[in-house]
């Protein structure tokens, strides 16, 4: 099975938008962040032609990223988990993905430092994430019968340069 971990792309401001709309949970993708992600999106699928299931926090700023990905695999099966929000707990996250089956191709868009403290449970076995994902980012992990191996960690922005 492979598990592809998402951090959401580049939002509107926080402080911003705290003072106007006083909800972290509406605060969608910013322009940027829409357009960088959908060039990720496009270097992503010259390696990777299919997902199976993509899952993203309820946040809006998540979801917006993960429909950008699923208006690019459109056979995948697209749901919005609680469990991936942020202080979401992380065993819950690994159950989502011990669901699955060995042939599954999953997304998981969520947040920092949720998709570093699970890459660091897959990779390491240790509650410490060891790894920094900038917005946009994502990471490979293949998981093996008792083991995980990280096959790549890459930007948005070099996932875009892969897609021109």
């Amino acid at each position: 099975m492979y598990v592809l971990l998402i951090r959401h792309a580049h939002a509107e401001e926080g402080d911003f938008w705290l003072k106007e709309v006083k909800s972290d949970m509406l605060r969608p993708l910013s322009k940027k962040g829409i357009q960088g992600f959908a060039q990720a999106v496009k270097g992503l699928q010259k390696n990777i032609s299919n997902i199976t299931h993509i899952y993203s926090s309820q946040l809006t700023r998540a979801v917006q990223t993960a429909e950008i990905l699923d208006c690019s695999y459109q056979e995948a099966k697209f749901r919005v988990v609680d469990g991936l929000n942020p202080g979401g707990k992380i065993s819950n996250i690994l159950n989502l993905i011990r669901e699955h089956k060995e042939s599954d191709f999953i997304a998981l868009v969520a947040h920092w430092p949720e998709v570093g403290l699970v890459s660091a449970e897959l990779l390491t076995k240790k509650k410490e994430t060891f790894i920094k994902l900038k917005k946009g980012s994502m990471m490979l992990i293949e998981i093996l019968e008792d083991d995980a191996q990280l096959l790549w960690l890459l930007s948005s922005r070099q996932l875009a340069l892969m897609g021109k």
